[in-house]
């Protein structure tokens, strides 16, 4: 128990890590974000992957099998790491940055994307959540 209790709490100074580095990473001019991009991605990318490994050893602390594991930790992976990448996907996809990367707005091909992201990121980034909850679910009743 006290292993699992340290592990949390060494994954949520992970985590204000990953936050800190994450408002650095946007308040720091464009020469610096491609300097600290890669190091921004390890931090991030890192949080999830640890919550899946404390999920995972607190199962197995429990008494699970790794037969019996697996679909925890395949909802885990799916509520951790593709939520908030798609998430991620789209935020920089409809950023003006990339809009104002692409040369000259009058030629760039998806100006209706970008005058109309406050729209679309909503329900862009919904309709796969709701599909997944909806798989979750589904996982929930066939294991129970």
């Amino acid at each position: 128990m006290l292993v699992l209790i340290i592990s949390v709490i060494l994954w949520m100074f992970l985590a204000v890590y990953a936050i800190k580095t994450v408002k650095e990473y946007r308040q720091s001019t464009k020469k610096e974000k491609k300097q600290k991009h890669r190091l921004m991605i390890y931090v991030v990318g890192s949080v999830p992957l640890a919550a899946i490994l404390l999920i995972g050893e607190n199962l197995k602390l429990q008494g699970f099998t790794m037969n019996e594991i697996m679909p925890y930790l395949f909802v885990a992976a799916i509520i951790f790491i593709f939520v908030p990448g798609y998430i991620y996907l789209f935020m920089t996809l409809f950023s003006k940055d990339t809009y104002e990367s692409y040369g000259e707005p009058n030629k760039y091909k998806s100006k209706f994307i970008f005058k109309n992201r406050k729209l679309l990121v909503p329900i862009i980034v919904a309709l796969p959540i709701v599909i997944i909850t909806f798989t979750i679910v589904k996982i929930g009743e066939a294991l129970f």
